[in-house]
């Protein structure tokens, strides 16, 4: 009788522990959040080596800008490079270790600058779209316009996603 007991509870108890294990084990997201509201516009599960970038077009030389963003080790988001098509108001004359002009844009190489706060104020006109695992989410059309994101790494368990 005993016997009998004993095959399915141990595969009662181990199954349930997988299942315990699989909701709270914490998996790294990148999260793009409303800066006033806290709402969260976007969470995408952060894949190894993972980059994203920021495009959007200059408000002064209407012209299209993109930056492109690493996360480290350590789970900080880090600014690798930028392109864009014309030097104007706020460009530093370089950045980073190497500079590419190629199909008409300036590319500043290898800033790895570590961002401790990533905000973007996003508008209709300028258009920002962040992208991912190439995959376009155009916030501008989803933001209220002049408002700003913070983007962030944050890490959370599938229970946790599964209650927020």
């Amino acid at each position: 009788m005993l016997k009998e007991i004993r095959y399915p509870l141990i595969l009662f108890i181990l199954t349930l522990s997988i299942i315990v294990t699989i909701l709270l084990y914490p998996i790294n997201y990148i999260c793009v959040r409303d800066t006033v509201s806290d709402e969260i516009y976007l969470s995408l599960p952060l894949k190894h080596e993972s980059e994203f970038s920021m495009r959007w077009i200059h408000s002064v030389e209407l012209e299209p800008w993109e930056e492109f963003f690493t996360v480290n080790t350590a789970k900080q988001i880090v600014l690798d490079r930028t392109r864009f098509k014309a030097f104007g108001a706020g460009v530093p004359e370089s950045a980073g270790k190497r500079v590419d002009t190629t199909d008409g844009y300036i590319t500043f190489l290898d800033i790895n600058q570590v961002m401790p706060t990533l905000i973007y104020g996003i508008s209709p006109t300028a258009q920002h779209i962040f992208s991912y695992d190439n995959v376009d989410f155009p916030l501008y059309e989803t933001v209220k316009a002049d408002r700003g994101v913070e983007i962030t790494v944050e890490q959370h368990s599938l229970f946790y996603r599964y209650i927020h």
